[in-house]
């Protein structure tokens, strides 16, 4: 069995996110939550397809709302996935203290 080389160029992506995760865990969790929620409403426009699959699987659980109501459900879904890019870079990567107080 070969083993990987992970200084490849390939990698380059992901050791540029291990990096920006690492240095998320620095940010106090106000700004964690800031910038998380930025990022979920910068990936809104940008996720065409996920947003389709999110605006129907929600339109299903929640029948009585109106499309409005709906997109904004999906708007508060994809800032929760922003802000869960954080979390989970602190629960990896975070000191055990820093967790404790949160």
């Amino acid at each position: 069995m070969k083993k990987q080389n992970f200084y490849q160029p390939k990698f380059i992506p992901t050791w540029l996110l291990i990096g920006f995760m690492k240095l998320g865990t620095k940010l106090p969790f106000s700004a964690q939550v800031f910038l998380g929620t930025g990022i979920g409403r910068l990936l809104y426009p940008l996720l065409s397809r996920f947003r389709k699959i999110a605006f129907i699987n929600i339109a299903r659980c929640f029948p009585d709302k109106s499309s409005i109501e709906v997109e904004s459900l999906v708007r508060q879904n994809f800032e929760a996935i922003g802000i869960s890019l954080f979390e989970t870079a602190n629960a990896y990567f975070g000191k055990s203290e820093k967790i404790q107080k949160l």
